[in-house]
């Protein structure tokens, strides 16, 4: 039977997944055109909308780089190559299902570290820290984490268009919790 905290990563995991991509596992989040932004040219991927970044950030680490390979030679159809070039891991990342969900799992517990989050007793603030920090970051969850209240001011995206506030956009994730 899974622990508290499974059952929770799990069920935040799919209102995310549900709230990014319904469900799309190659997904492409529109590129951003915006000069000023330190994504421009990048796209989110997958279900999750996981920015490049992020992806390829995690794989600088070996003791991560390690844990990849281990779970890329359990899947045989989509190997991961050792030494993966960005594009090649941005195309096994957008290829797997089970990939995506352990880069989610891997992001989940991260950002509950850096938002001071305790994921053994996951309480609805924790599961909204998590949200606002997968939509807005981990600094954000940790002032709220804090006692600080969630924004509820529209989002410029890069290319202009106003995305959800952080609050409406954890307020729709936790929506999706049953």
């Amino acid at each position: 039977m899974p622990s508290s905290k499974e059952r929770a990563i799990e069920s935040l995991t799919n209102a995310i997944l549900a709230q990014e991509s319904g469900g799309r596992f190659d997904a492409l989040g529109p590129e951003i055109t915006d000069p000023r932004s330190s994504h421009q040219g990048d796209r989110a991927l997958g279900a999750f909308q996981v920015m490049p970044n992020t992806l390829h950030g995690f794989f600088k680490d070996p003791d991560f780089r390690i844990q990849a390979k281990m779970f890329s030679d359990a899947q045989p159809s989509n190997p991961i190559p050792a030494i993966a070039t960005e594009p090649e891991l941005e195309q096994a990342f957008l290829r797997s299902e089970p990939f995506q969900r352990f880069i989610m799992g891997k992001l989940l517990e991260s950002n509950a570290g850096s938002a001071g989050v305790n994921l053994d007793e996951p309480s609805e603030d924790a599961m909204r820290a998590l949200a606002l920090a997968h939509y807005a970051g981990a600094g954000k969850a940790s002032k709220f984490m804090r006692g600080g209240a969630i924004s509820n001011e529209p989002v410029m995206t890069a290319g202009g268009v106003t995305a959800p506030s952080p609050l409406q956009y954890v307020n729709e994730v936790m929506g999706r919790i049953p």
